[in-house]
C-alpha cells in the first residue's frame, strides 16, 4: 500500500507540474537513442542544447531529474528488445521516472553536454549457498519415522528382506541426515548376501557418528568373512591303502570398487599311489606332480544377485570355464552353475590324466539361522538341486556320465 500511494503521489505532482509551467519544448529538444542487448539496456538522451541530470535510485526505479523540459511522450512507444528491460515509464516537464522489469544496476554519466547515457545492466545472480540441512524434524514427524523404522525391521524379522529393504532405502531418501537408518540398511544387505553394499553403508553411517560398538564389529566381521586376502594352505593327505598327495594351494582375492572382485589360485600337489586305474585301462603306479591355475571375476547386483566367471586349467593341457549365477530370495537362494572342459581334481584318477568334466546344476536352498544370520526362530536347514555331468579325460572328452538328483536337510540342535 506504501508503494501505490508513493506512485500517486508521484503522478499528481508530476500533473501538476505540467499543469502550472510553462512547455517550452521548442527551445530545447531531445532525441532519445535506444541500444538494446542480452546483458544491458543503453540509452543516450543527445540534447540540442547543454543540460545537466541528476538521479535517485530506489530498487528497480530510477528517477532522472533534467535541467530542461521533457517531452510527455519520451519513452511512450518501446520497442520489444526495450520492454524487456523496462516494465513501464511516467515522464513529467524536467523528470523521468523508469521502473526496471528485472533486477539491473543502473548507470547515469554524462558523456558531455548533450549526451546523457543510462545504462540498465543485468544484476548478476549472487551464488546460492547451499546450508547444511539439519534435522530439525518435528515431534510428529519424528514419531512417524520411528514408527516406520520399526515396521521395516518387523518386517526383516519376519523374513521379507525385500520389502524391509525398499522400506529403508524410501526413509533414507526422504530423510538423508538420519545416520541411525545406515546400521540397520547395512544389516539387511548383509543378509541378503550384499557385503560389500553392507560395508558401504557402515563405512557412511561412521562417518555420520554412528561409531557404537556393534557397528564396528559388523564391519569388522564382513571384512574378516570376505575382505581381500591372501591365503596359503599346504595339506598332507593319506588314504589307507592308496594314495599319498602333499597339497600346496596360494590363493586371493582383491575388491575393485564397491561390487567386483577379481581372484585367483594356484595349486600344487605332488602325488605317490602304487595302484591307479591309468587313461589306457589297466592298473599301474605314478609318482609326480601336478598343478592347477584359476582366475576369477566375481559381481554383485543391485537386486541381490552374484554372476560369477572362472578360467581354469591344469598341465595336462586342460583348460574349463565355469560360471555361475546365483539369486537371492527373501529367506531361500536359487542358482545355476555350469561348467565346461572343467580340470575334474575331486579324484586322483582325474588329477593324474588330465580329466575333465561337464556340468549343468540348478538348486534351490534354504538354510537355517546357522547360515545367514538371521534372526528367524528356524533350526531347519533345506536343499535340492539336480544335475547332468559328463566326465572326460586327455584325448577323450566324453568317457562318462551321470543324472542326478540331490536332496538334503539339516537339523541345527541346540
Amino acid at each position: 500500500m506504501m508503494w501505490l500511494h508513493r506512485d500517486i503521489l508521484r503522478t499528481l505532482v508530476l500533473l501538476v507540474m505540467l499543469s502550472v509551467l510553462p512547455m517550452a519544448y521548442g527551445k530545447n529538444e531531445v532525441v532519445l537513442q535506444a541500444e538494446p542487448g542480452a546483458e544491458r539496456l543503453r540509452l543516450v538522451f543527445v540534447w540540442n542544447e547543454p543540460v545537466t541530470v541528476q538521479h535517485e535510485v530506489e530498487g528497480r526505479e530510477l528517477v532522472l531529474r533534467f535541467s530542461a523540459p521533457l517531452p510527455p511522450s519520451l519513452l511512450a512507444d518501446m520497442t520489444a528488445p526495450m520492454a524487456a528491460w523496462i516494465d513501464w515509464s511516467n515522464a513529467g516537464y524536467d523528470s523521468l521516472l523508469i521502473h526496471a522489469k528485472r533486477d539491473v544496476i543502473f548507470r547515469v554519466q554524462a558523456e558531455d553536454d548533450t549526451h546523457i547515457a543510462v545504462e540498465l545492466i543485468a544484476r548478476p545472480k549472487a551464488p546460492v549457498v547451499e546450508q547444511e540441512k539439519k534435522p530439525l524434524l518435528p515431534q510428529r514427524e519424528a514419531a512417524a519415522l520411528r514408527l516406520e523404522r520399526l515396521r521395516a525391521l518387523l518386517l526383516a524379522e519376519t523374513g521379507n528382506l525385500f520389502a524391509a529393504r525398499g522400506k529403508l532405502a524410501t526413509l533414507h531418501e526422504q530423510y538423508p541426515d538420519k545416520g541411525e537408518l545406515l546400521p540397520e540398511m547395512a544389516g539387511i544387505e548383509a543378509r541378503l548376501g550384499q557385503w560389500q553394499q553392507a560395508v558401504t553403508y557402515y563405512n557412511q553411517a561412521l562417518q555420520m557418528g554412528q561409531d557404537d560398538p556393534p557397528v564396528i564389529a559388523a564391519k569388522a566381521g564382513l571384512l574378516y568373512e570376505y575382505g581381500p586376502r591372501l591365503r596359503l594352505d599346504m595339506d598332507w593327505q593319506q588314504l589307507h591303502d592308496a594314495d599319498w598327495q602333499q597339497i600346496s594351494r596360494l590363493s586371493g582375492h582383491e575388491i575393485f570398487g564397491e561390487r567386483t572382485q577379481l581372484g585367483f589360485a594356484y595349486e600344487r600337489r605332488s602325488i605317490r599311489d602304487n595302484e591307479l586305474r591309468r587313461i589306457d585301462g589297466p592298473l599301474g603306479s605314478f609318482s609326480g606332480e601336478r598343478e592347477y591355475f584359476e582366475l576369477h571375476a566375481q559381481r554383485h547386483f543391485d537386486w541381490a544377485a552374484r554372476g560369477r566367471l572362472t578360467l581354469s586349467g591344469g598341465n595336462e593341457g586342460a583348460v574349463g570355464l565355469r560360471a555361475e549365477y546365483s539369486q537371492r530370495l527373501d529367506l531361500a537362494r536359487v542358482w545355476i552353475d555350469a561348467n565346461y572342459q572343467a580340470p575334474a581334481w575331486g579324484y586322483v584318477e582325474g588329477v593324474v590324466d588330465g580329466g575333465t568334466v561337464d556340468s549343468l546344476t540348478v538348486g534351490w536352498e534354504r538354510p537355517g539361522r546357522d547360515g545367514w544370520r538371521r534372526p528367524v526362530d528356524e533350526a531347519l536347514s533345506t536343499y535340492i538341486a539336480a544335475s547332468v555331468r559328463n566326465y572326460g579325460v586327455k584325448d577323450d572328452n566324453s568317457v562318462a556320465g551321470s543324472y542326478g538328483i540331490m536332496l538334503g536337510a539339516r537339523m541345527l540342535l541346540q
